[in-house]
């Protein structure tokens, strides 16, 4: 990823305080860098509204930013939006979701299917399981209705025992 020259950012918080503002939100954005990342974190006022449900608002707001200043604007620079650490809770929430559900796959021996996902919410999802190699995941479906499965892995064969089951792996 590129990261945005010094005016680049400082334009797109300028638009992005402007478009809080038409929306009646008393907020302040700051554009940062972390991480490798250009991001914009807003602080202040009810960021809730911000935020939306499950962060859908903020993904919007994040995607018409990334297209007003990279149309504008020559290069391929992007821009992450965050209202007062939601990404990060949002981040550690689905990490730990997808842990307890990779073992309920492993326990139970059966696929489980979670609701439909954004993109970014898909993608931690696979990368906090992809080092288990008793569980793979799948992501099924078109546009917004796509969903993420968690399946157990194949390849792995399975012993019932008396209640209990032994899992070992086919060399």
């Amino acid at each position: 990823m590129v990261l945005p020259p010094r005016e680049m950012r400082d334009k797109a918080c300028t638009v992005l305080k402007e478009v809080i503002h038409l929306m009646n939100i008393e907020a302040e954005p700051a554009c940062d860098i972390h991480e490798g990342e250009a991001v914009i974190t807003i602080a202040g006022g009810p960021v809730n509204l911000l935020i939306g449900h499950r962060g859908q608002t903020l993904d919007a707001l994040e995607y018409l930013l990334n297209r007003m200043i990279t149309r504008s604007e020559e290069g391929e620079a992007r821009f992450v939006l965050d209202a007062e650490g939601y990404r990060e809770r949002r981040r550690k929430s689905l990490e730990s979701l997808a842990l307890h559900l990779g073992e309920r796959v492993k326990r139970r021996r059966k696929i489980v299917t979670l609701s439909p996902l954004s993109p970014r919410d898909r993608r931690i999802i696979h990368l906090a399981l992809q080092g288990d190699p008793l569980v793979t995941t799948r992501s099924m479906g078109r546009g917004y209705f796509r969903r993420l499965s968690i399946l157990p892995e194949e390849g792995q064969w399975r012993e019932r025992g008396r209640g209990n089951s032994r899992m070992q792996t086919a060399e």
